[in-house]
């Protein structure tokens, strides 16, 4: 509920882009995105922030390194912000961490929106991205150009799948990494 009362504040602050190390436990995160119901984050956060599904197929040899941070933002932002100065600066970061790919997972509706504008930018800029979109937003896919997506059945705040469900999770992010190299294009 504070979370949904400070939803105005968001929308005027900076757009800020958090390294989480790779290595963070569980109970040492935090949610800080409001407007969508968290339950299922909070019982798994990898519903939203996948980082040990990643985990574990990285270690799996399913791809080849991990940056040494996961990195999140407030996808309820404001857009020009975001389109301006923060996506441009963090594909920079990126670019300097030599990252060749980048997975985008959105929770909440306009989250959605957000991580198209992030997904156009990295991509202009040569940084392969897979954005996963639940399927209530598949016509953003369209309209915004979003290169390389994902389409899941699951729901806004749980866009990887649902709590606990390790083997369906990991399905639908083994399915986005292969996007990375069956997709040689944007628009796929």
């Amino acid at each position: 509920e504070e979370a949904i009362k400070n939803i105005g504040k968001i929308f005027k602050s900076p757009v800020v882009l958090s390294a989480i190390p790779n290595n963070t436990l569980r109970k040492n995160l935090i949610i800080r995105q409001p407007g969508y119901d968290i339950k299922a984050a909070l019982i798994d956060p990898n519903v939203v922030f996948p980082y040990e599904i990643l985990m574990k197929l990285k270690n799996n040899n399913l791809f080849k390194s991990l940056t040494d941070d996961f990195y999140s933002f407030v996808g309820a932002c404001n857009q020009s912000n975001l389109i301006k100065k923060a996506a441009p600066q963090w594909v920079d970061l990126m670019i300097s961490q030599k990252v060749d790919g980048v997975l985008l997972v959105p929770a909440w509706p306009v989250c959605h929106m957000s991580v198209g504008h992030v997904a156009r930018i990295f991509e202009n800029k040569g940084i392969s991205t897979v954005t996963l979109l639940s399927k209530s937003f598949q016509h953003l896919a369209t309209q915004m150009n979003i290169p390389r997506v994902l389409i899941t059945n699951n729901y806004v705040g749980r866009t990887v799948g649902l709590p606990n469900d390790t083997k369906g999770q990991t399905a639908t992010i083994s399915k986005a990494i292969d996007l990375f190299e069956k997709a040689d294009s944007p628009n796929t």
